[in-house]
């Protein structure tokens, strides 16, 4: 079931020119863009009017759904530039500096049963007490799996729940790739978990160890359970 989006964008300011490396300035012009790919949002920005593929000046990015989920912050030159923070049920989840690559502030992320990091070929425990962070915190997960997944016909049928345990790599460049079904049911139940989870935008805060990003693998479970 979708629901109507509840996030206000409020009033931004119109910043017609920005500072240029060269100290000139270039003016802007605001864009605001619906993003229909789950999970689906409206972005609102602003880009070079010599050049609209460059990003310059403040970004917002509010997710359709009940959970109050978006985030802001600036870019300049098309980069992500100081403190953005990330929201999700009205609340700060997460702030990151871009300009010194670091997670300052985040809630525990919610989601991941497991966490390995990749040496090479082998794999070996993490005992960092950290993981990866997916961007927007476990409402941006929860919104995701509650406006996108479907219980199996077969599934309901049979009267089958139960977790289904999905594995991926987060990349050093948070990108997820390589989701596999690792712990299943069966009856449509794991097709339909590998099908939400490959919808997770990739767009995750990597895990870090002294100072630098490092590929891991996670575990992510997604319960199935029939309304009684």
């Amino acid at each position: 079931m979708k629901f109507p989006c509840s996030v206000c964008f409020g009033c931004f300011v119109l910043c017609l020119f920005v500072l240029s490396a060269n100290g000139q300035t270039q003016e802007t012009k605001k864009v605001k863009i619906k993003n229909e790919t789950p999970p689906v949002s409206t972005d609102v920005f602003y880009v070079l009017k010599a050049d609209p593929a460059v990003k310059q000046g403040e970004f917002k990015r509010a997710y359709d759904g009940r959970l109050n989920i978006y985030e802001k912050g600036q870019y300049a030159n098309n980069s992500k530039v100081g403190i953005w923070e990330y929201y999700g049920e009205g609340e700060l989840q997460q702030k990151v500096n871009y300009d010194t690559y670091e997670l300052v502030f985040t809630k525990p992320f919610i989601g991941i049963s497991e966490s390995f990091i990749l040496d090479g070929s082998n794999l070996k425990d993490n005992n960092t007490g950290k993981v990866p962070t997916l961007l927007g915190g476990s409402s941006k997960l929860f919104q995701l799996m509650l406006s996108n997944i479907h219980y199996p016909a077969d599934a309901q049928r049979m009267g089958v729940e139960g977790k289904i345990f999905v594995s991926a790599t987060i990349t050093k460049d948070g990108k997820m790739i390589d989701e596999h079904v690792e712990i299943g049911k069966g009856f449509g139940l794991d097709e339909e978990a590998l099908r939400v989870i490959k919808l997770i935008p990739d767009d995750w805060f990597p895990l870090m160890i002294d100072g630098k990003a490092v590929e891991t693998k996670v575990v992510l479970p997604i319960n199935f359970k029939l309304a009684k």
